[in-house]
């Protein structure tokens, strides 16, 4: 026969069994997401190296580091502060260069130089061109010619009775065209600065009308700095 109280123990017993078989699944179940988890090879991580193109340019853009101008009119005049470049032939002509007046000058020249140290020695010039940016005036009729300088000078001192020496060698020639109101002056310089390990460069470039005609343009110092003289270098 058997007792109330047997019934009673019967079901606590049961419950206490589900309970420990419920704690040790648990406790499995930790002890192998831990195995697992110090088990586990770290994934290999992929880095993709981008190389540079061998078959893409490089370009180097240089504003003038000197440049200046001097004229016969006044013989021992430095003009390297000036904000304007004078190019004129033998008749004279009136520019307004430093000031709001107008400076008569005569037999112009300008002269630019650029800093090319960071162009490689090794390099293959493909292109190089010198722009200057003038106006807006009506000047596009007026063609410039580029000599390369032969001799060292300073835009601090350089005046037309101490004007460098140049070459008569490989001269180029460009004109102005107009653009947005400005007038933008291009010249190939591509050979010269192509054979600058032969015929050094380091002296920059003279400036002066081809044939009968007059022009002005920016310099290094004037306030807008993309209008100044550049040089544009595109090598390999």
């Amino acid at each position: 026969m058997r007792t109330a109280g047997h019934k009673v123990r019967r079901p606590l017993a049961l419950v206490l069994t589900a309970a420990a078989i419920l704690a040790a699944a648990v406790t499995g179940m930790t002890r192998f997401a831990s195995a697992s988890l110090v088990n586990v090879a770290p994934r290999p991580i992929s880095v993709h190296v981008v190389a540079t193109r061998p078959d893409v340019p490089n370009v180097l853009r240089l504003v003038a580091s000197e440049d200046t101008w001097n004229d016969d009119r006044a013989t021992t005049t430095t003009h390297g502060s000036d904000p304007r470049l004078a190019i004129a032939d033998g008749t004279q002509a009136c520019f307004v260069i430093a000031n709001v007046t107008c400076t008569n000058v005569r037999n112009a020249r300008t002269y630019v130089k650029f800093d090319l140290s960071g162009l490689p020695a090794g390099a293959t010039v493909q292109s190089a061109t010198i722009q200057m940016v003038g106006g807006p005036t009506s000047i596009n009729a007026a063609p410039v010619t580029a000599r390369r300088v032969t001799t060292a000078w300073s835009e601090s001192t350089l005046t037309y009775n101490s004007r460098p020496t140049t070459s008569s060698s490989g001269v180029v020639t460009g004109a102005a065209a107009a653009s947005g109101g400005i007038e933008v002056l291009t010249l190939d310089v591509t050979a010269m600065v192509a054979a600058r390990g032969t015929a050094t460069i380091a002296n920059g470039w003279e400036l002066r009308p081809n044939g009968t005609n007059d022009s002005w343009w920016y310099s290094s110092e004037w306030g807008t700095a993309a209008q100044r003289p550049t040089l544009t270098v595109i090598y390999r």
